[in-house]
Formats: structure tokens, C-alpha cells, sequence
């Protein structure tokens, strides 16, 4: 049997964008489109590892200013910060989840990477590392305990479509950032229980995270 030769992967050069602005929705078109649905705003209730303790509910703080003058690889404005709106004081981590879906001539949807992270990566998002850690978990960690009534400093302030990372087979493809967040109380080493099954870090990140939140039981 023979070989198929590899194909040259070609990537989308910026040259090639134009931009549509739709409310929230930016539309990219390239003969076809690349849709941007960034965050689909998310905040959970569930039991947290079958422990007895509720997720709290917080609100996702979402600011997003559309303008004419976005472009690819031009940072577009989109602000994220969570409120307590519940009456006790908690602690919250933040699950940043890009995804990136095309759908092929079959009608067919096919997961393609999506990444803000490496050389690679197809998005780009500069991360508030005063207030936050990256948990190397997935999740960022709020490292000060969120007061009733108070809203988080800015997890991010900014995105980036990186167009040398995005090839075609991107054409026509929905790129959403979705934020799910999750809240404990603040209550004596609830977040462990909750977040680490009990466990007492020994290692970083994990553990730069507990010796910040313990002092603030």
C-alpha cells in the first residue's frame, strides 16, 4: 500500500480576517466564518467530592466591550470577576475551559486543540497572578477569602486570537471560553475537604495556595 503524502499545514494569516461584531458574538470571516462565544457564564451547585457541603453560588462578573477596531492578535477586552452574593464569607477557585468545535461537511462535530497555554497555544490569556494561582489542576485559586457583598480583583482582563497557531481546518469553527466557578465556606479547612479530599498540600502549586488561605480562616 502507498503512503499519502502529509499535506503542508497552513496557517490563517491575519491579513485574511475580517470582523463582524454581533453583541457578544464576534464573527470572523473568512470566506467562512470563526466564531468567538467568549464564557458561557457558569456557576455550580453541586456536592463537591460526595462531601456534605454545598458549592456556593457566586456570581460571574463578565465585561466584554465589542468594537470595530478588534482584530486577530489584537488583545479584545474581556474583564472576569466573581461577586459573593451569598451570606457568609467563602473561598472560590475559577475552571477556565476553551474549546473549540467545527463542524465538517457531514454535519459532524469535531473537537479541535484549544489551548492558552505554550508556544502553541491558539488564545492567549494574561492571567492576574497577584491575586490568582494556577493550580496546575485546571482551576485558579482566589487567594483572599471574598467577603459577602465584595467582588475578586480580575482573574483576566484581555484575550488573544493567535493566528500563526490557528490552521485551517479552524475555518468555520466555534471557540467559546467557558468559566465555571466553585465556592466553599470559609470555615475551618472546608476547602480541603472540598477541593483536595482532606489533604494537606506538601507540594506547590497546591501548597503557595493553603498557606495563604489557612491564615485566613
Amino acid at each position: 500500500m502507498g503512503t499519502k503524502k502529509k499535506e503542508k499545514k497552513k496557517s490563517i494569516t491575519p491579513k485574511k480576517w475580517a470582523l463582524i461584531v454581533l453583541s457578544v458574538v464576534l464573527v470572523f470571516a473568512i470566506g467562512t466564518v470563526l466564531r468567538d462565544v467568549y464564557a458561557a457564564n457558569k456557576s455550580t451547585d453541586e456536592e463537591v467530592n460526595n462531601f456534605r457541603l454545598s458549592d456556593l453560588k457566586g456570581t460571574i462578573q463578565e465585561t466584554f466591550t465589542p468594537s470595530k477596531e478588534i482584530k486577530i492578535d489584537t488583545p479584545i477586552t474581556k474583564k472576569v470577576a466573581i461577586t459573593n452574593d451569598q451570606n457568609q464569607d467563602m473561598f472560590i477557585r475559577v475552571l477556565v475551559l476553551p474549546t473549540i468545535i467545527v463542524t465538517d461537511s457531514e454535519g459532524e462535530d469535531l473537537v479541535l486543540p484549544a489551548s492558552f497555554k505554550g508556544e502553541n497555544a491558539q488564545i492567549e490569556i494574561p492571567f492576574d497572578t497577584a491575586d490568582w494561582i494556577d493550580g496546575q489542576d485546571g482551576y485558579f485559586y482566589y487567594v483572599k477569602k471574598l467577603k459577602k457583598n465584595e467582588t475578586s480583583s480580575s482573574l483576566f482582563k484581555q484575550v488573544t486570537i493567535i493566528s500563526k497557531n490557528l490552521e485551517e481546518q479552524y475555518l468555520n469553527a466555534e471557540i467559546k471560553i467557558e468559566i465555571k466557578l466553585e465556592g466553599v465556606s470559609s470555615t475551618a479547612y472546608a476547602y480541603r475537604d472540598a477541593w483536595w479530599e482532606g489533604t494537606i498540600p506538601k507540594q506547590d502549586p497546591r501548597k503557595k495556595i493553603d498557606d495563604q488561605l489557612k491564615l485566613q480562616i
